[in-house]
């Protein structure tokens, strides 16, 4: 058993390596072994900011193959209608919702994460090196009441990751992004119970994520936990099947 948990489907024409279909995401995950994906809009996916039809549309692929994806949405507290957007992804059936602070600091997502509390959303955070997408803002939601996947482990800043997973029980480390180095590190540091495996599709090719993950010649519990077990932890008491 073999879960991704950061990948997007969607995009734009003409953008290579920004635009996937759930067809071209499934093949590269038969190629790597993965059975069951996260899937959420890409950032660009948006019309003023708005993700409504992006949502939607992977409201459709997990409704398509079902035994293949786990749907999160993607909203932005730029978007004015965010209020209804929370509220469609949810009548939708989306499991969590991915954030990505590209453009604003995670103090101005603090409204959305008010509602996603009230539903017990799970979260997917983009973190980076620069200031306002810097892992130690996710201290914010030290309270929040469902899990939150740091994603891409705070990139340069993975140190920071480490202490917030081993500081709060409900936060996780996805290794997408990360080096062999760093990856090594984060196992090390934060203990396997925290990390889930994550390649970043289509950036990253989920195989070329996986090889990296193997190459460490890992204890099988160890492995395992990071590829599959973590993540009944995660969704334990939501209707997900990770069969």
């Amino acid at each position: 058993m073999l879960i991704d948990c950061h990948t997007h489907i969607g995009g734009r024409s003409g953008i290579i390596a920004e635009n996937q279909n759930a067809e071209e995401l499934i093949e590269k995950m038969d190629t790597a072994g993965v059975n069951k994906a996260i899937v959420f809009p890409f950032c660009h996916n948006a019309m003023n900011y708005n993700f409504s039809n992006a949502n939607n549309y992977i409201h459709e692929c997990c409704k398509k193959y079902p035994q293949r994806f786990i749907g999160f949405g993607r909203l932005t507290p730029l978007s004015k209608t965010w209020k209804q957007e929370e509220k469609e992804l949810r009548e939708l059936g989306l499991k969590g919702v991915k954030i990505h602070t590209r453009e604003y600091h995670l103090k101005k997502a603090l409204q959305i994460f008010k509602e996603t509390a009230k539903h017990s959303l799970p979260l997917i955070i983009h973190t980076d090196h620069r200031p306002h997408t810097h892992v130690k803002n996710i201290e914010l939601l030290k309270d929040y009441p469902a899990p939150i996947i740091i994603g891409h482990a705070g990139t340069c800043y993975y140190h920071h990751a480490v202490r917030l997973v081993n500081k709060y029980e409900h936060m996780y480390i996805d290794t997408s992004l990360l080096s062999n180095y760093r990856l090594q590190r984060v196992i090390k540091e934060a203990g396997p119970d925290k990390l889930l495996f994550g390649s970043d599709s289509p950036y990253i090719y989920p195989l070329v994520a996986k090889t990296e993950l193997e190459t460490l010649e890992l204890p099988k519990e160890v492995y395992e936990k990071i590829t599959y077990k973590n993540f009944k932890s995660l969704f334990k008491g939501m209707r997900i099947s990770l069969k």
